[in-house]
């Protein structure tokens, strides 16, 4: 055998095996039940419902499809995005169309955090199994710790440092793991937890009332986002979620996240349904910290929010 191809073969032969065990890792990976998110359902293409919920997590702990799926009597599912603004938001929802039928109507948690994207790669392990996908990849490349050349394009690099995170997408993929059951449901999760001190610490850290920053780029691609659904007959519902009311004491520039949702809303003839100031938000009861209802709260929230848009979503 020439020599040059045994070297050829030397260097094939490794690299084939390990793209076959990159390959089996990551489908192993994509049948994983992660909590606090839908990501693994959407690219399976497991869930095609009528209605979805995005946004950030006040999205994904604050809406409960059991609830509505039970009210309004229609199929629901919550693909919100803990820890993200709306880019990922939207890019997430680029990925759902790819992979799962139209939905009829968009439930989209909106406030003043929405339009503020972060500079890190945050939670980037259950993207770990999707470094194929084309639009994670774009919507991904600019953050901080972002996927590096070696980690996209050579066979397990990404999962480098990372044995036990590999070693279970294998043991899923090759066999008939039993997992134990998850708080999770369609994407959403009930959080018990009551009042805590992270509000104190927050106020201690943020004395003063400060304007939270709006990022042009990212209202840009919500006005995309309102125009697609506009056009391919997909119904919005803006939704700003009930928050602790002394939270908003501390932020400026409210309003100006208002005016920018109620003018998209008008322009397409969707509603914009605003519970920042609801009575909900009087009460610690309801919440684990400012930003987040607990289940108490969320049960109280979702019985109103379900009334409010029955009459949209049976039109």
């Amino acid at each position: 055998m020439n020599k040059y191809l045994k070297i050829l073969l030397l260097i094939t032969i490794p690299l084939v095996l390990l793209y076959g065990l990159g390959v089996m890792v990551d489908k192993g990976r994509r049948k994983i039940k992660l909590e606090y998110t839908a990501v693994n359902d959407i690219f399976n293409g497991k869930i095609n419902t009528d209605l979805i919920i995005t946004g950030s997590s006040r999205a994904a702990v604050h809406v409960s499809p059991a609830i509505l799926d039970t009210l309004l009597k229609i199929s629901t599912y919550n693909i919100g995005m803990s820890g993200w603004s709306f880019h990922m938001q939207y890019s997430m929802f680029r990925v759902y169309l790819k992979y799962n039928k139209k939905p009829k109507f968009i439930i989209q948690n909106v406030d003043e955090l929405m339009f503020r994207d972060r500079e890190n790669f945050y939670n980037y392990e259950l993207f770990l199994p999707y470094t194929d996908d084309k639009i994670i990849r774009e919507a991904t490349k600019h953050y901080k710790g972002a996927f590096t050349f070696a980690e996209l394009y050579f066979p397990l690099f990404k999962y480098n440092n990372k044995m036990n995170r590999a070693l279970k997408g294998l043991r899923y993929f090759l066999f008939d793991v039993k997992e134990k059951p998850t708080k999770t449901y369609k994407g959403f999760w009930y959080n018990e937890m009551p009042w805590g001190k992270t509000f104190d610490e927050y106020k201690r850290k943020n004395p003063k009332k400060y304007n939270s920053p709006i990022d042009i780029s990212l209202v840009k691609e919500f006005s995309v986002f309102m125009q697609y659904c506009s056009q391919n007959d997909i119904k919005v519902i803006l939704v700003w979620a009930p928050v602790y009311n002394e939270r908003y004491n501390l932020v400026n520039n409210i309003n100006e996240f208002k005016k920018i949702y109620s003018e998209y809303a008008l322009k397409y003839n969707f509603p914009f349904l605003d519970y920042s100031q609801d009575t909900i938000g009087l009460n610690t009861k309801y919440f684990y910290d400012s930003y987040h209802m607990n289940k108490y709260g969320v049960e109280l929230y979702n019985y109103k929010l379900a009334n409010d848009v029955k009459d949209f979503i049976t039109k």
